[in-house]
């Protein structure tokens, strides 16, 4: 079931790290990494929401999962390459 916006949020911003936030474990290889991206981007997209606010920092949160999970290049599972690191617009909740 697709959460709405604003609770994708509150759920992403409990995630440790970037396989979590694209809702994967460790050990997703990379075709699961890519078809969780573009699922949850099809969802949560912004104009697809309707220019929701939440919309947008969930794309933003997708959006830096995805880089560090594909530019990170086979770091191992659980390693500090792998934690999510969103832009400061990304995590201004407030």
């Amino acid at each position: 079931p697709t959460l709405p916006a604003k609770e994708e949020l509150a759920r992403i911003a409990r995630c440790k790290d970037a396989l979590e936030v694209l809702g994967l474990s460790a050990g997703a290889t990379p075709e699961e990494i890519r078809t969780a991206y573009r699922t949850r981007m099809l969802t949560y997209h912004p104009d697809r929401m309707g220019g929701d606010p939440d919309a947008v920092q969930v794309s933003q949160f997708i959006n830096a999962a995805y880089d560090q999970l594909t530019l990170v290049d086979a770091a191992p599972a659980g390693s500090a390459a792998r934690s999510v690191a969103p832009s400061k617009a990304a995590t201004d909740f407030a």
